[in-house]
């Protein structure tokens, strides 16, 4: 038994009996407290989180030679297969038959383009499996540049409450693209808040959610 940060240490063998069972030189043997059943009640363990140990720190720089737990993936030839019965429940890693990790391809961006006459909301565009980050915007009128517009891109994280993320105006130009970053979205819409044609048709706005 040995001092450790001020509390007692006692090291057992794989079988649990204390190690050397206090016959090595200098060991001291000790009286352990048990229940009724005889049984020996551990009240706490900390893990250690040497290089030696099975435990690390988060953070903790790699080394070489670390040991640890090597992590184990089940076998689930179809991609569909689901292990934790709940959003938020643990689950193991799944893995094809030729032990490749299931991974869900996530499309890169998508663009919507869609036309106006007046004022008004388009669409929305619902990306909450793949919630996007990076949005541009683009208007142009159809046979000629309109005379003014206010066109704005809208994102909710509920697909109710929206706020507007990016603005594209007549200031920006016809066929001018504008972006903005670090915006993420679950749910997003454009709006034309003031449109003047004038020689124009229509306005095409397009719209891109970006991963």
């Amino acid at each position: 038994m040995s001092d450790y940060a001020g509390k007692k240490r006692i090291i057992l063998d794989q079988y649990g009996v204390p190690y050397g069972a206090g016959t090595e030189a200098g060991a001291l043997r000790v009286t352990l407290p048990t229940d009724g059943t005889g049984q020996v009640k551990i009240v706490q363990v900390i893990p250690g989180y040497g290089a030696s140990d099975l435990g690390k720190r988060e953070d903790d720089p790699h080394n070489s030679l670390d040991v640890g737990v090597m992590a184990l993936a089940v076998r689930a030839d179809s991609p569909a297969t689901t292990y934790a019965g709940a959003e938020g429940d643990y689950s193991p890693i799944a893995v094809s038959r030729y032990g490749q990790v299931h991974v869900l391809s996530v499309p890169g961006s998508n663009a919507r383009t869609a036309t106006f006459t007046a004022t008004g909301i388009g669409s929305v565009d619902n990306v909450s499996n793949y919630p996007r980050r990076d949005f541009a915007l683009q208007v142009k009128g159809t046979g000629a540049s309109a005379t003014s517009w206010t066109v704005v891109l809208q994102a909710s994280e509920d697909g109710s409450n929206y706020f507007t993320i990016l603005t594209h105006a007549t200031a920006d130009g016809d066929g001018a693209i504008v972006f903005i970053t670090g915006k993420v979205a679950k749910y997003y819409r454009v709006n034309v808040t003031a449109l003047t044609l004038g020689s124009a048709t229509n306005i095409s706005v397009t719209s891109v959610g970006m991963s």
